[in-house]
């Protein structure tokens, strides 16, 4: 009871509180005060008095959609009631949403990282933005360079910096040093060098380039190491933004101390002394340019989450990219412990298996085109108590659907390879 604003409901939650009664949402709507994908706005501030920006710009309710900041703070100045009629009406549609968002991250096994990004969200308020929008203030040299397009430097407080992207509010490894889990959790698990012992070339996929944590992390590993064949690293992305943000703030990151990310923002191209690693750069929308690209025996698959990339999570695009890598051996590894995630990638026919931990996530995903693979590379499927948990499970597939209906979807994670045997007759 009287429990609360948002981020007291997302600790509460979090401590095991399921139910809430509460009239905050109507109470801080007659104060002035509006909930916001952007922090907490109190209306009556003169910084709204001019702004024709919709209060929130990731919510569609009737008031973001037919209302300015400017004419809700007019309202509210003036004490007129439909101000916080408006204001009351917008916060409980934000409060829905939250409730929807954070149940849905409690079903698909991810709702740590939901907490970890929404307590820092959730106590921003307008008391950064500056006096008033006609005379901001000017930020600082330093501030400047920590901020490049839509990414900024983010420091986590305990030891390390990531890259943050402002729009969506997602952070490049958040949680653990990212040289750490890009060595952890991509490069090690890859066991590059056992491939390397049947094949003269390894094609290594980084889907999400980012700041080049991966790919230095593999680059790092093996720069100094003699061994036979070559290394082949792809990467893949739309905007460089982030790895030239992190370029420009090296002192913060060890990993880019190394000649090679210049060359390969130069050239889209970098050759080790040696001429045994060899990296690559593809930008542009990966689900369009992957298929110019060799055929890989390792994909990082590393984009940002499936609720700011939806298209980069479909069945459509794992199905083509299944299909594409057929004639090769793959070993896909993924940061996600969601549910859908894993039963989409069975769905397509990759064999799925538990990947290392990660942070608050006791496990990752790992998958494999060829069934035989898993074993060479001792990792453990998904079995019997996975597969009960999904039957049980709301979110048994992921968003946009393109071949099949979820019936239909379900049925080909029941009769897949991986599971037969396991269900009873």
């Amino acid at each position: 009871m009287g429990v609360g604003t948002p981020i007291d409901i997302l600790e509460a939650v979090h401590r095991g509180v399921d139910m809430f009664d509460c009239i905050l949402p109507n109470q801080y709507g007659q104060r002035g005060v509006a909930f916001t994908s952007l922090g907490n706005f109190q209306m009556r501030r003169t910084v709204y008095k001019f702004s024709e920006e919709k209060l929130d710009p990731k919510c569609d309710c009737l008031t973001c959609t037919h209302y300015s900041r400017a004419y809700l703070h007019h309202l509210i100045k003036t004490d007129e009631p439909l101000g916080w009629h408006l204001l009351s009406l917008h916060n409980i549609t934000f409060y829905h949403k939250f409730m929807r968002e954070m149940r849905l991250s409690i079903l698909e096994g991810h709702f740590l990282d939901f907490y970890n990004r929404k307590r820092v969200e959730l106590v921003m308020s307008d008391q950064e933005n500056p006096p008033t929008p006609m005379t901001p203030e000017k930020p600082y040299k330093k501030e400047k360079r920590l901020t490049l397009g839509d990414y900024e430097v983010h420091d986590s407080g305990r030891g390390f910096s990531s890259i943050r992207q402002k729009s969506s509010g997602e952070v490049m490894h958040s949680v653990n040093p990212p040289e750490e889990e890009a060595k952890n959790l991509y490069v090690l698990p890859a066991k590059i060098d056992e491939r390397l012992k049947e094949l003269d070339e390894v094609v290594i996929w980084d889907v999400g380039l980012g700041a080049a944590h991966n790919s230095m992390a593999v680059i790092h590993e093996f720069i100094n190491r003699d061994f036979k064949g070559k290394i082949h690293i792809v990467s893949f992305e739309n905007d460089t933004d982030p790895l030239k943000l992190a370029l420009r703030n090296a002192p913060a990151f060890a990993h880019l101390h190394h000649g090679a990310p210049h060359e390969l923002l130069k050239n889209n191209k970098w050759l080790s002394p040696k001429g045994n690693i060899e990296w690559e750069l593809i930008q542009g929308d990966f689900s369009h340019t992957y298929s110019g690209a060799p055929k890989p025996h390792i994909i990082f698959y590393d984009p940002f989450s499936i609720h700011t990339n939806v298209e980069l999570w479909s069945e459509d695009l794992f199905t083509k990219i299944f299909n594409y890598c057929l004639g090769n051996e793959v070993q896909l590894l993924n940061y996600s412990a969601s549910t859908a995630v894993r039963a989409t990638l069975l769905a397509v026919g990759f064999s799925v298996g538990y990947g290392p931990a990660t942070g608050p996530k006791s496990t990752t995903t790992f998958a494999f085109n060829e069934p035989t693979l898993p074993q060479k590379l001792g990792t453990t499927l998904l079995g019997e108590e996975w597969l009960t948990r999904w039957e049980k499970s709301e979110a048994k597939a992921a968003r946009g659907l393109s071949q099949s209906n979820e019936k239909e979807f379900e049925e080909k994670i029941r009769r897949h390879k991986q599971f037969q045997g396991l269900q009873k007759q």
